[in-house]
């Protein structure tokens, strides 16, 4: 992830009006990686597998 975790977590609370400060805020920084790797994995669409249809 080539963006700062950080920066990310705190505009979204900011744009959802949530407040989050100390160990709340920290937690939220550490885990967004692993939840955003995670939820794009859900959406990831699988491209074609040329190796199966070619005879």
């Amino acid at each position: 992830m080539t963006a700062d975790p950080g920066a990310l977590v705190r505009a979204a609370l900011a744009a959802a009006g949530l407040p989050a400060q100390g160990a709340e805020l920290d937690g939220l920084i550490t885990t967004y990686p692993a939840y955003r790797a995670a939820v794009d994995a859900l959406y990831a669409v699988p491209g074609p597998d040329f190796e199966d249809t070619v005879q």
